[in-house]
């Protein structure tokens, strides 16, 4: 094991958002790890909180996810104030068909519950989805249009009813790895996108750079450490899946969603630089340590952690 803690280099200060490694670097490293199968079994995320003033109780909260298969099952909650428990919540839970599709997803937040129903054809694609508390309020449809273009469409009723109508529509689409390489939004629902976005990636499938329709452009660097979380996110809701419900950040006008890497398979450089990270062998995280002050009198401290079989 090692620890990697990086520091402000020659490449972000020159080029800070574009690839820092050459292109047999990127071979290579894709040959190394598009063979990796890790077993992850558990994740748990501490958060410490401490005020600047002694006379405010120290907060803490620890979230332990189950995970089986390599996909995230339960999520519980301790909270701590100085030290004193105050019982354990469920956060997360997630439900699967048979078939290993995530079937439901529900979370808990500050204003109550949310719930997320996910709805497949008989090939196993997505192609409906709902979200909203006990009864589902939002309705979605992801028609299959070919093998690489797909729709992204939040609809008035469920999708498989026939009196649903469109509201607004994005189109998605995607190259041989399941990466989006272009998506828009089409106003008028004739097919085709009014304004399009492209989007680049390197040999890991890390988006590197994209092209907005407004003109705006923007690119990102990456570190040699693998995102853990982000292969859970995959593992759990699938490759595809992640990137289709993510249709109408693709097809907007913001930048802002890709900065961080937006689902890549690296931790971003300007990530790896910010935060501390330990990486096994293979390069994978098993920790990493973010801290950050938040206002005047709290510091913010989270540490992921992982288990590998």
């Amino acid at each position: 094991m090692k620890t990697a803690h990086l520091f402000l280099s020659i490449f972000a200060l020159s080029q800070l958002f574009t690839a820092c490694s050459s292109d047999d670097d990127n071979s290579q490293q894709q040959e190394e790890t598009i063979q990796l199968d890790p077993v992850i079994t558990a994740a748990k995320i501490t958060y410490l909180g401490i005020p600047e003033d002694p006379n405010l109780g120290v907060v803490k909260s620890i979230y332990t996810t189950t995970i089986n298969d390599n996909k995230k099952q339960l999520m519980i909650r301790e909270f701590f104030r100085d030290d004193i428990s105050y019982g354990i919540t469920t956060q997360e839970i997630y439900e699967f068909n048979a078939s290993g599709t995530v079937a439901v997803f529900s979370r808990e937040e500050v204003n109550g519950q949310i719930v997320r129903e996910y709805f497949y054809d008989n090939q196993l694609r997505l192609v409906g989805a709902s979200l909203g508390s006990e009864t589902p309020h939002r309705y979605f449809r992801f028609p299959h249009i070919s093998e690489n273009i797909i729709y992204f469409e939040e609809i008035s009723l469920p999708y498989n009813d026939p009196n649903t109508e469109v509201r607004r529509r994005y189109i998605m689409e995607f190259d041989e790895n399941d990466n989006i390489i272009k998506a828009g939004k089409d106003f008028d629902f004739d097919g085709n996108m009014d304004s399009i976005n492209s989007f680049q990636y390197d040999n890991n499938n890390n988006l590197i750079s994209g092209q907005m329709a407004s003109g705006e452009t923007f690119s990102v660097a990456y570190s040699s450490i693998i995102d853990t979380e982000q292969y859970l996110q995959d593992k759990t809701f699938g490759k595809k899946m992640n990137r289709i419900l993510c249709g109408e950040w693709f097809g907007g006008t913001s930048t802002h969603y890709f900065n961080d890497g937006a689902q890549s398979f690296n931790v971003t450089l300007e990530e790896s630089q910010q935060n501390t990270f330990e990486t096994l062998s293979n390069n994978f995280y098993f920790k990493k340590i973010k801290s950050e002050v938040t206002n005047s009198n709290l510091e913010e401290t989270y540490t992921f952690e992982y288990t590998f079989q």
